[in-house]
């Protein structure tokens, strides 16, 4: 089975992060929210406190994680990005096939992993600059190769979506948005 990580730090994008693990939960992804802090709770940027399934410590062998998602929330974004360790594992899934994904803010940590490189890419907008090295788009969710991002809180379940279909296919993703009555949505 897929594993899949959610990595936060304090003053992550609480519905960024946990839309994810809630619709990753219901494909079957053997999903876990990370700590990149040495703590077992981490405050989100709304004040929402939440319990970690791991720490990044203990997320020592990588090889059977099929995702790492970077949620946003800026302090989030910021602390992941200046971790050293944070960007190591994003680079090495990257360059070993393995999806990664962000969200919001989330995507400076890519550029800092050094994965965006003429890359399409899109990030909250307005901080197009903390991508430089990628090809900046202004469509809400981005996927190119094993890298999908997007623009940021309400884009959440799209993205979740996405990320779904890429590991499980499109009858899963198909399903999830059945069973969350996205597929009632009034879109355009």
């Amino acid at each position: 089975m897929a594993k899949v990580i959610v990595v936060v730090s304090d003053g992550f994008e609480t519905i960024e992060a946990l839309t994810q693990v809630d619709f990753f939960r219901r494909a079957k992804l053997d999903t876990y929210l990370v700590s990149a802090d040495d703590k077992d709770y981490i405050n989100s940027d709304q004040d929402v406190l939440v319990k970690a399934d791991l720490k990044l410590l203990d997320v020592i062998d990588d090889k059977d994680i099929e995702l790492i998602f970077i949620p946003g929330g800026r302090p989030n974004a910021e602390s992941l990005r200046d971790n050293k360790s944070v960007t190591d594992l994003v680079s090495r899934l990257y360059n070993d096939g393995k999806l990664v994904a962000s969200i919001c803010a989330g995507p400076m940590v890519l550029e800092k992993a050094g994965i965006l490189e003429g890359k399409k890419a899109t990030i909250y907008p307005g901080m197009e600059d903390h991508i430089s090295s990628a090809n900046p788009s202004e469509r809400i969710v981005v996927r190119d190769g094993n890298l999908i991002t997007g623009q940021g809180p309400a884009i959440s379940p799209i993205i979740a979506y996405e990320c779904i279909e890429y590991l499980k296919g499109p009858d899963v993703r198909k399903q999830i948005e059945e069973d969350t009555l996205f597929n009632k949505l009034p879109l355009n």
